[in-house]
């Protein structure tokens, strides 16, 4: 249950993130850094949310098989955050490289 909790929780908070990063973000400069801090964290929050939700899947797969014998798949164990963990994380790397390039192009006008 304990898992199940922290699972939730982890997802309201990386829509907490989003929905702070929508605030932070402004169309005239998208490339800040507060705006990479929270990609990078929305990407760290999603692996959060996988690792805790396979821990899940890993133990409520063995009391089932404990109590009733039957083998639950494992294609349930919430892959889909660690992808987007993934992506998130490699959109926030761009972010960060576009930092770069306008402090450069700042720096030389």
């Amino acid at each position: 249950m304990c898992l199940t909790i922290a699972a939730s929780a982890l997802k309201a908070t990386i829509w907490y993130v989003v929905y702070a990063l929508l605030a932070k973000l402004k169309l005239q400069k998208p490339f800040s850094m507060e705006v990479e801090k929270k990609l990078e964290r929305i990407a760290y929050l999603s692996l959060g949310v996988w690792i805790v939700s396979s821990i899940f899947w890993a133990i409520y797969a063995y009391y089932l098989l404990q109590a009733t014998g039957i083998h639950l798949p494992t294609n349930s164990n919430g892959s889909e955050y660690f992808f987007m963990a993934g992506i998130i994380y490699i959109v926030s790397q761009i972010f960060k490289r576009g930092i770069e390039m306008q402090e450069e192009n700042q720096l030389t006008v």
